[in-house]
């Protein structure tokens, strides 16, 4: 029985969770390794039973068909579980409090946050605007370093950057209100903003690890801060292309006005809800979901 404490960070793809993720497992007593995808895993085992089940069945008609005794979907999901708290134990080298970090996991948060009942979970949100930026221009860059224009897919479809950032605000809208239904009131979740964890690092990660009930020293905290530093990240990273502004701004000259008015007017319920300006530049207010640690 392993004495662990486990949590999981997921967010929407470019919201920060890298650097979430860089923060936590800098930290002496967190290890939360680069990102996973446990949605492969999830997967992997679907098939795996479905076959097996299928095969069980077979065998069952060739030996008479007294009736075959199947893998229940519970027990599949309990072989998960403990498949990825498992790997969690192989990647914490020690440490106490384990975490992992997936961006797959948030569109099926109820059924992940049900699997993983006693973990705790970071959802990390970025305005839409910048977000859909830093998409764009990331899906690009992939599409041309690996050669795969599967990558550029999507923003085809989309057929502009203004399209693309009405697409994916429309998207981080639904995530948004969906999550603010599912966690309100539960101590299991803790709601970040990207841009708080920029702006106001020290501040945030003491927040963060006090909900993660890691006692962390102002001392320990301005290292994490100094090694998490973009301009830091960035020279110390293998492919520091994939850091390319860190932005925070909601306005850009990269989409039309009349685009942001749009985005800001549709998505005003949701960005309301996390304490983003609906108006004007990306000005934060108190964030409305569970801020008690």
């Amino acid at each position: 029985m392993s004495d662990h404490r486990y949590f999981f960070c997921s967010g929407p793809p470019k919201s920060g969770t890298t650097l979430l993720q860089h923060c936590l497992h800098t930290h002496p007593h967190v290890v939360c390794p680069s990102e996973h995808r446990i949605e492969i895993l999830l997967s992997g085992f679907d098939q795996l039973f479905t076959e097996y089940n299928r095969a069980l069945r077979t065998i069952d008609q060739r030996t008479g068909g007294f009736g075959a005794e199947l893998v229940s979907s519970e027990t599949a999901a309990e072989i998960l579980r403990l498949a990825v708290t498992r790997m969690m134990d192989q990647f914490s080298h020690g440490a106490q409090v384990a975490g992992l970090n997936d961006n797959s996991l948030l569109p099926r948060l109820d059924f992940f946050s049900a699997l993983f009942a006693d973990a705790k979970w970071l959802l990390i949100f970025r305005h839409p605007i910048p977000r859909a930026i830093s998409a764009w221009h990331h899906n690009h860059r992939l599409a041309a370093e690996e050669s795969n224009p599967a990558h550029l897919l999507q923003i085809q479809q989309a057929g502009s950057l203004d399209a693309w950032a009405l697409q994916l605000a429309r998207d981080w809208k639904r995530d948004v209100l969906r999550i603010g239904e599912l966690l309100a009131d539960s101590a299991r979740f803790l709601v970040i903003r990207y841009e708080d964890l920029v702006i106001e690092k020290a501040s945030e990660l003491q927040r963060i690890f006090n909900f993660l009930e890691v006692p962390t020293t102002a001392e320990e905290i301005q290292r994490i801060c100094q090694l998490t530093d973009f301009r830091n990240m960035k020279a110390r990273a293998k492919r520091p292309k994939f850091l390319r502004a860190g932005g925070v701004a909601a306005s850009s000259n990269e989409i039309s006005p009349e685009t942001v008015a749009k985005i800001q007017a549709e998505s005003a319920e949701a960005l309301q809800l996390l304490g983003y300006s609906v108006s004007g530049d990306c000005e934060l207010g108190a964030l409305t979901l569970n801020q008690t640690n």
